[in-house]
């Protein structure tokens, strides 16, 4: 059997075996996104993104709001990659926990970006900053031991 991705959920799969796999994780990755009024995109739409942004971003030819703009649109990509990776791979409920895009974005900024000075300037004014649950560019849900 060839290899398939799910449309929807982007899960991939390439037994029978998987299918009971792929529907649990598409069930939930529809009620999250349901849930949440809003779908991240897939890796292949956030790559793509990243790489438009980057350019645009370290290029102090163009005006600022476009550099702002395209360093808002890399951290959208990470956060949908957050966001994906807290649907599929965290515990049931994590995706509620989940910080917003805003929450998510002073959580990166609180850590420290790799974006030029001026541009993270913008974004700290607009943003805040907040202290960072992000491993890397993931967010980890707080887990208490007992």
């Amino acid at each position: 059997m060839a290899a398939r991705v799910c449309t929807i959920c982007g899960f991939h799969y390439a037994s029978p075996e998987d299918s009971a796999e792929h529907l649990a994780l598409h069930k939930r990755f529809l009620r999250a996104t349901r849930a949440l009024g809003y779908v991240p995109q897939d890796g292949p739409a956030q790559e793509a993104a990243k790489q438009a942004a980057w350019p645009v971003v370290r290029d102090a030819a163009r005006p600022l709001e476009e550099r702002v703009a395209a360093a808002e649109a890399i951290l959208r990509a990470q956060f949908d990659r957050s966001l994906r990776n807290t649907i599929f791979n965290g515990g049931p409920r994590d995706w509620q926990r989940h910080p917003s895009f805003e929450g998510y974005v002073a959580q990166a900024l609180w850590r420290g970006t790799s974006f030029p000075p001026e541009v993270e300037e913008i974004l700290l004014e607009k943003y805040g900053t907040a202290p960072s649950a992000l491993r890397g560019t993931y967010w980890t849900p707080a887990r208490h031991v007992a």
